[in-house]
């Protein structure tokens, strides 16, 4: 995956974009809100959102658990 962008910080707003990671027209999203934490979705290229309702401590915990995630191929939808 090639990595767009990445905060090393959690932002100061109540969201807040951790890293955004692309490969083969889909995006992995890492983010935070003050309500869930640090969470992980997957963007398809026809604007699909998948992933899981989990969240984590750390961004790093997110990514991580998004790319297993993805490397697992799995297709359940939010």
């Amino acid at each position: 995956m090639e990595e767009i962008a990445k905060v090393a910080t959690k932002p100061s707003s109540a969201f807040g974009i951790a890293n955004l990671l692309c490969w083969q027209g889909k995006i992995l999203l890492v983010f935070y809100t003050d309500y869930n934490r640090w969470q992980f979705q997957l963007l398809s290229e026809e604007g699909e959102v998948f992933g899981e309702q989990q969240t984590y401590q750390t961004a790093i915990d997110a990514e991580r658990a998004g790319r297993e995630w993805v490397a697992g191929c799995k297709g359940d939808r939010s």
